[in-house]
């Protein structure tokens, strides 16, 4: 007796994967959002700052859920492309968070969170354009990209 293997579809894995991977996106998403947010609050009252707990919280426990959700994604189901700028999104998030934390405790040597952040925000862009339902904001023609472009156009 020969035993046959339902082969699910591939379209049909890589949907599974993607409605999977939707929420540790988005936690993702959020997470950078708190982040940006305190950097900026530092950035106004200075890096000695008393950050809001309740954002650096939020912050911290949906970097801890995407952590924790991307880890449980079957990544045999997965879009390699997509899983690839993900995880690397999620790896540099988590890099800026610790340069955060180094900075709040005064290391001499802490790094600066922005570039990390950055790059996580370059993954998530890249991860976004490989599959539909990824969506990101695009901050280039945001009012603070404009500023930018006024700084360093001649006069």
């Amino acid at each position: 007796m020969t035993s046959h293997h339902t082969l699910i579809p591939e379209n049909d894995r890589l949907r599974a994967y993607a409605e999977a991977m939707v929420p540790c996106f988005e936690r993702t998403q959020e997470s950078a959002a708190r982040l940006a947010g305190l950097l900026v609050e530092a950035e106004i009252v200075g890096n000695n700052c008393r950050f809001d707990n309740e954002s650096l919280h939020l912050g911290l426990k949906a970097r801890d859920q995407a952590v924790c959700l991307l880890a449980s994604v079957d990544a045999s189901k997965a879009d390699a492309h997509f899983h690839h700028h993900a995880s690397l999104a999620l790896e540099r998030l988590c890099q800026a968070w610790a340069a955060l934390e180094d900075r709040r405790q005064g290391l001499i040597a802490a790094l600066d969170p922005l570039p990390m952040l950055q790059a996580a925000w370059r993954e998530m862009q890249a991860a976004s354009r490989t599959l539909p339902g990824f969506d990101t904001v695009d901050f280039s023609n945001s009012c603070c990209a404009m500023h930018h472009q006024i700084a360093v156009s001649p006069h």
